[in-house]
């Protein structure tokens, strides 16, 4: 059996910065201690921080692999800190079945440099051939790229969705609002302007009372009091 290495430095551990070895074994954490003093040891300077967790990814695989795909998009997680990520699946390629699913986690599987999961997309009727391992169900309110707006969910697609373990995690955005404030976008501007945040606010409404499981609400643009109820978490990020 390989001797373990062990990393010793200044780690950010249990809510704070501590004096502390880590010994690894076949690649994978196996103590944490103060002291370990045994194994290949390496000594790091600075702060050291555990990898990151990125739930919202867009790596654009398969279908679109010259802007983007897994290899080069793992590997800039990589070096971002980044150790896991779950990518999306509005592709040009949408993953919203069984089939699509399975294709895509034999492509990807070949290419990452990090741990990932995989989310299907449900198209208002599609529940009973979405891949039971999705880590995420996606649901769009409104349009979005490569994206099947949902209206009203059925009462047996609701009963369908809430015995999948995976949370759903809710595109915020009235699809008949957008509708009402679109225009013609040539600027950052525009697109702001015309996905306002009162499309936001309807789509939340709409959907925090539904009893469909875990709820996450993606990427939202404002905050209030409100949005504490009927969601288990709220995902935000600065270019939103």
């Amino acid at each position: 059996m390989d001797e373990p290495d062990t990393i010793s430095g200044t780690f950010y551990y249990q809510g704070g910065f501590r004096q502390l070895e880590i010994e690894i074994t076949a690649g994978k954490i196996s103590r944490i201690m103060k002291i370990i003093g045994k194994g290949r040891s390496t000594s790091i300077s600075g702060a050291i921080f555990p990898g990151s967790v990125d739930p919202h990814v867009h790596f654009r695989d398969p279908g679109e692999t010259s802007k983007e795909d897994f290899r080069t998009g793992s590997m800039a997680a990589v070096y971002g800190g980044t150790t896991a990520v779950i990518d999306m699946p509005n592709n040009v390629i949408p993953v919203d079945n069984f089939s699509i699913y399975m294709d895509k986690l034999a492509i990807v599987s070949r290419k990452t440099y990090v741990d990932f999961g995989l989310t299907s997309m449900f198209t208002g009727a599609n529940s009973n051939i979405l891949h039971r391992e999705s880590v995420l169900i996606k649901i769009f309110m409104g349009d979005s790229t490569n994206s099947v707006p949902v209206g009203d969910i059925s009462a047996k697609e609701i009963d369908a969705l809430k015995e999948m373990k995976a949370p759903k995690v809710f595109h915020l955005e009235d699809g008949a609002c957008l509708s009402e404030h679109a225009g013609r976008e040539e600027s950052l501007l525009d697109h702001d302007n015309y996905r306002p945040l009162v499309c936001e606010q309807k789509a939340f409404s709409a959907v925090k009372d539904l009893d469909i499981g875990r709820k996450i609400a993606a990427h939202c643009s404002s905050y209030s009091g409100d949005m504490k109820v009927g969601f288990d978490s709220l995902e935000v990020t600065p270019h939103h």
